[in-house]
């Protein structure tokens, strides 16, 4: 069928878009029997047609048209969506382009692609279709071939395709889809040696080496189209160390180190000779398994090598002496797990682990020379701790294919993003030895059903985060209803005793909800995020009393977390006896109690001591009334009689002489003053006279024999029976009864007075004692007033101060002198 190319292929034109590759002048026009592109320089046409055998096909009616993510042009018609690949300009089938197979084959009437490349179809009949496309390539063997388990894969210098199965070796024609096909041939010793093929590895002279389980090493040269075996021989120590192989790896001296279930061993390609290593369990520094899952000779030209059960070993390719790594479930920057299944070392030269169920490993090194290992699992946000390969792009980052889908690991960020079967894999199951990146960048993962290619660069993810939002709330697995919706409550209030609650969210991704992932924590109660998977609820129980905020985040179906998320502050109010108030009058009461109980047992050894006091003072008074009794009949006796005796000797002894009369006058005198002291010395023992009254009387007694034979009249005021209660010890008597006597001498001698007054005052518990004369005072003294020196003074405020009291002298010139004593009653006496 043909077109002019100045005109368009037919005058019905239903749509028309700029070219999407950048600097183009082309237009691209929907017509009623054709696809048109127009060149805006030359000014021509070129027409495609869907379906150039039948002219009058319904696919020929192209109604309308939209840009996809790879540069090329989705075609609507009234037989369905096709896709027309630009670059080579042909028509596409997109069965496999979309993840919930093929798209509608109605009439389409609309077409357009929204920011995530979604591809949304308005079809005549069918309605809206959301067709979300592919990010990976999935490839397949043809019907009929080998197995779609691929278990190697490997790209040669020539660019062919070359996959290991579960059913020998295939090379594949990705442009036709075409294989050919290497099986194990019993007849034909120049084939395959075994079924299953485990790796594929290219050597410097493009031979390529074949291991399989079960049938050893195989050499195919494709120049012969022959394959050489080299297989275990038990007699033979240069064979290999089994025919069960796992893997391989070629040093710089052009060795290849091969990996089995039954050692490791040593090839020299040219001589076809092996050399073995085995685990020694008496040497550290054997290698520290016999089964070896994955090999890696590093840029120093190391070997390292993961085993089963044993851990990784780096080894010296000239010695085989291996340097191990162990796992230690006690040491958390040990190896996480103790089979390797996986190895690579990165651009920065850091080696990274895959491990059987420990996640992904970094061994590091740190400026003082040690070790450690850096983990990443499952919690972390990888799909699997299971890691099956580990590839490493343009950019630097870490492409796994494990168990679970393929993962892509930033190092630096350590952001992941998971991929599943939605995008476009082949399976979420893949296999150790099926990956490969080659020269251009692509990338091959090989899996359970067949492989998937791409280009990581054009791996493009939805930039924009997901918003996320709280759908609903419970207490005890009941749903609560609230007067708006949950989403736009700030805060919730909770007894204490409704402390087991939980939150259902959701993320407004409508492209990949399946791949959304979500963290959440109670911030009061939460250190960290808890990073939850696609799990919609988190749930809190026994939560204490206080004050906690609640926050979500997600990321979108391509990985990108909305950090602000959402949030609701809740406030679980404490019980009455966990409030500050009960606190507070708790305490309070407490330290009353404890206060009354100190009080009780103060009061309680207060009396017990004032009982032993008491006891004590009615045996000290006791004694006391004894001794005064005893001394009153023998000493005031004997005193007596020595006067008496002094007296009649000096009034009956005549002629006697001078000298000798003065010293019987003497005598006589110092009689009747030690008759006077011992009195005194009686009375203030006698307990019976301890009382102010009783004191007040024994002045007045001494005032008056003091002042009997001379000119003064004496008196005593104030003195009442009343004063009889107030108790008086021993110690208030003496200094009270020698302070006013000290006075009252001092009147005799030296007051030249007329009168003389003792006065006593109680007011309050107070004793104000005065003695009082009309005499010439003190200034005639000697004149020591001023500073209060001389005439016992000192004597008499010293005695006062003893009782705690204080004394006050009052002498104006010509008018007397006052000397007054003022002090607090004692307490009973004390």
């Amino acid at each position: 069928q043909t077109c002019r190319p100045s005109a368009l292929s037919h005058a019905q034109v239903n749509a028309i878009i700029d070219d999407p590759q950048p600097g183009s002048r082309t237009l691209w026009i929907a017509t009623a029997h054709g696809l048109n592109r127009f060149d805006t320089v030359t000014e021509t046409f070129s027409h495609y047609f869907p379906d150039s055998k039948n002219a009058a096909a319904e696919a020929n009616f192209i109604s309308a048209l939209a840009e996809d993510d790879s540069g090329g042009l989705w075609i609507g018609t009234m037989a369905g969506v096709l896709r027309f690949d630009i670059k080579a300009n042909r028509f596409v089938n997109p069965s496999e382009t979309f993840e919930y197979g093929a798209p509608p084959r109605g009439n389409i009437n609309t077409l357009i692609t929204d920011h995530t490349g979604i591809l949304w179809v308005g079809e005549e009949s069918g309605g809206l279709h959301k067709l979300v496309p592919r990010k990976f390539s999935h490839h397949l063997l043809p019907e009929g071939g080998p197995s779609n388990q691929i278990l190697a894969i490997y790209q040669d210098k020539k660019n062919s395709l070359w996959l290991g199965t579960a059913a020998g070796l295939v090379r594949y024609d990705r442009s036709s889809t075409r294989t050919r096909n290497f099986k194990y041939d019993p007849a034909n010793p120049n084939s395959l040696r075994a079924g299953s093929v485990s790796f594929i590895h290219e050597d410097q002279s493009g031979n390529l080496w074949i291991g399989t389980w079960g049938g050893g090493l195989n050499r195919f040269t494709p120049a012969t189209d022959k394959f050489v075996h080299y297989h275990f021989n038990p007699r033979d120590p240069s064979s290999i160390s089994s025919n069960f192989l796992h893997c391989v790896a070629e040093d710089n001296n052009g060795m290849l180190w091969i990996g089995t279930a039954g050692g490791l061993n040593r090839f020299d390609p040219h001589s076809g000779r092996a050399q073995r290593f085995l685990h020694d369990p008496n040497d550290p520094h054997s290698l520290p398994a016999n089964e070896v899952f994955s090999l890696f000779v590093d840029r120093s030209g190391a070997l390292w090598a993961g085993t089963a059960l044993g851990g990784l070993s780096k080894i010296d390719p000239a010695t085989g002496r291996c340097q191990n790594y162990i796992h230690d479930p006690k040491d958390r920057s040990s190896l996480s797990n103790r089979t390797v299944t996986a190895l690579h070392q990165d651009r920065s030269g850091t080696l990274w682990i895959g491990t059987y169920s420990g996640g992904l490993c970094a061994l590091q090194r740190g400026k003082n020379g040690g070790e450690k290992f850096i983990n990443y699992m499952a919690d972390n946000g990888l799909p699997s701790n299971k890691i099956q390969a580990i590839l490493e792009d343009e950019e630097g980052r870490l492409w796994l294919s494990t168990n679970n889908g393929v993962a892509r690991f930033d190092p630096i960020t350590k952001n992941v993003r998971r991929y599943t079967v939605q995008d476009g894999l082949q399976h979420a199951q893949f296999f150790r030895n099926a990956a490969w990146r080659n020269a251009a960048g692509e990338m091959f993962f090989g899996g359970s059903n067949g492989f998937n290619s791409f280009f990581p660069g054009q791996i493009r993810d939805d930039p924009r985060p997901a918003p996320v939002v709280l759908t609903q709330f419970k207490k005890f697995d009941h749903v609560q209803r609230f007067d708006r919706p949950l989403a736009v409550i700030e805060n919730i209030a909770l007894r204490h005793d409704e402390n087991f609650f939980s939150f259902e969210f959701v993320a407004l991704d409508y492209a990949g909800a399946e791949n959304v992932q979500y963290a959440y924590k109670l911030e009061g109660l939460d250190q960290d995020w808890r990073y939850c998977g696609e799990q919609r609820i988190a749930t809190y129980t026994n939560v204490d009393p206080g004050e906690y905020v609640f926050r979500v985040k997600a990321s979108n179906h391509d990985g990108v977390w909305h950090e602000r998320g959402a949030s609701i502050e809740i406030a679980i109010t404490p019980p009455f006896w966990q409030t500050a108030w009960f606190f507070l009058a708790s305490l309070g009461a407490t330290m009353l109690t404890a206060y009354a109980l100190f009080q009780y047992r103060l009061r309680a050894q207060v009396r017990k001591s004032l009982e032993l006091e008491r006891v004590r003072f009615l045996e000290r008074e006791k004694v006391r009334e004894q001794i005064a009794r005893d001394y009153h009949d023998e000493m005031g006796h004997k005193i007596t009689k020595i006067g008496l005796f002094s007296e009649l000797l000096t009034r009956n002894v005549n002629g006697i002489a001078r000298e000798l009369k003065e010293h019987l006058d003497k005598v006589l005198e110092a009689s009747q003053s030690l008759a006077l002291d011992a009195r005194d010395f009686i009375w203030a023992l006698n307990p019976e006279k301890d009382s102010l009254y009783e004191t007040c009387l024994h002045l007045q007694e001494f005032g008056n024999t003091l002042f009997e034979e001379s000119e003064i009249n004496f008196q005593v005021q104030g003195l009442s029976e009343a004063s009889a209660h107030v108790k008086l010890n021993m110690e208030w008597k003496r200094h009270l009864t020698l302070l006013f006597k000290e006075g009252m001498n001092n009147v005799l001698k030296h007051a030249r007075c007329k009168n003389a007054i003792l006065e006593i005052e109680i007011q309050h518990g107070n004793l104000q004692m005065s003695l009082a004369d009309d005499g010439v005072g003190l200034a005639h003294i000697n004149g020591h007033v001023r500073n209060g020196t001389g005439v016992g003074l000192e004597n008499m405020k010293r005695r006062a101060q003893l009782l705690h009291g204080q004394l006050e002298i009052e002498s104006p010139e010509g008018k007397g002198t006052t000397i007054r004593f003022l002090s607090a009653l004692p307490m009973n006496g004390y």
